[in-house]
């Protein structure tokens, strides 16, 4: 079993040993970004769902790369590719995620709280293999 200083060194290595390093930069940026286009629109419930499947998609994209080590995705065009990759699948993602949590959050805090951390790979693995339909990746997910 992994320590935490082990996984906080880790982290520190991926960074580069500088926390004020590029690596979570991008990601706030984009975040800032999106709450401002978001704000001009006004509450619209589609912009507000397809923005957060595009930073779903970005997030993992972006992370998934860093955590590996890539060298293309150091910069801030690898957020912004990620935002490409199978964007329609990513939408369905999100909104039928969306709902089996809601649905499972009825049921009182706790059965939603566990579902949450049953469903929190599903981006990652939908990123991984696009092939795989909605619920595959949501099985996979809770399966993991």
């Amino acid at each position: 079993m992994i320590s935490n200083s082990e996984i906080r060194a880790r982290a520190r290595s991926i960074l580069g040993g500088n926390i004020f390093s590029g690596a979570w930069l991008c990601p706030v940026l984009a975040l800032f970004i999106v709450d401002l286009v978001l704000s001009f629109l006004g509450q619209s419930r589609l912009a507000s769902i397809v923005c957060s499947a595009l930073l779903c998609a970005a997030f993992c994209h972006y992370f998934l790369g860093v955590s590996r080590k890539s060298e293309k995705y150091s910069n801030f065009n690898a957020f912004i590719d990620g935002m490409a990759i199978d964007l329609s699948g990513m939408i369905v993602l999100y909104v039928v995620s969306g709902f089996f949590l809601f649905l499972w959050s009825l049921l009182l805090v706790i059965p939603g709280i566990v579902k949450t951390s049953s469903y929190a790979f599903v981006y990652h693995i939908k990123h991984d293999n696009p092939s795989l339909t909605t619920m595959q990746a949501i099985t996979e997910s809770r399966r993991l």
